[in-house]
């Protein structure tokens, strides 16, 4: 399902403030910025875009949408993504494998897809 025209100006957004991260003294490495841009490709045609955009810890790239659950919060590295879900006294992490430039891996799409129909269902 394609994204409406007004958030793929949203996403356009979210793209620039990942690419920030890569300035400054905790610059993100360019490995995390290529696969946090990769996980904004696969993103932008099911999801909203995100609320937030920050710099982990470590350093990597965070997604959040603190509005919009059932959808996590998403911590990119350079060779995984891992999603975050809180709630009800139970804390889940999903860790799926993916490198920048490699293929959308069945996990992550089945996920994207599996939030996307719950955002869909909540409207």
């Amino acid at each position: 399902m394609p994204t409406p025209q007004g958030q793929n100006a949203h996403w356009d957004d979210v793209e620039r403030r990942i690419c920030n991260l890569a300035a400054g003294d905790t610059a993100v490495p360019a490995a995390t910025l290529a696969n946090a841009l990769n996980f904004v490709a696969f993103a932008r045609a099911r999801l909203q875009p995100p609320a937030s955009v920050s710099r982990g810890y470590w350093p990597t790239v965070c997604l959040s949408w603190p509005d919009a659950e059932p959808l996590p919060d998403v911590e990119i590295f350079d060779s995984h993504y891992e999603l975050y879900r809180v709630g009800e006294g139970r804390t889940e992490i999903e860790h799926i494998e993916h490198g920048p430039g490699e293929p959308l891996p069945d996990a992550l799409a089945m996920f994207l897809d599996q939030a996307a129909g719950h955002a869909r269902s909540e409207r």
